[in-house]
């Protein structure tokens, strides 16, 4: 429930406290010597990104459905930043000089 994730400051207390880099780095340094060692290293990368992909879709459906606050909400929409999980969100913007005018700017971004 959305009263959770505000509660819990962006932790998703089914995943736990998550260092994705080091989870990810563990991974890469696994033997790969054998077949079973190469085979093992690829299931625990794909757990990894498999995991921290299921956790980014989570934060932002919890940002767009307005469950997570920002960390700066002084600031306008278009520069709040938001933390999920131990992973940093922040809006997709038109940082250029009108760089996609033509096609609705932050919106396209």
């Amino acid at each position: 429930n959305e009263l959770d994730l505000q509660d819990g400051h962006g932790l998703d207390p089914k995943m736990g406290q998550r260092d994705w880099n080091e989870d990810l780095q563990q991974a890469r340094e696994m033997r790969r010597d054998s077949f079973m060692e190469r085979m093992d290293r690829a299931r625990m990368m794909h757990k990894v990104q498999t995991e921290y992909g299921d956790a980014c879709l989570n934060g932002v459906r919890a940002i767009i459905d307005g469950h997570l606050h920002p960390m700066n909400p002084n600031e306008s929409p278009r520069n709040q930043i938001y933390l999920y999980n131990n992973i940093f969100f922040s809006r997709a913007v038109d940082t250029g000089l009108d760089t996609l005018k033509m096609i609705k700017g932050d919106a396209a971004a």
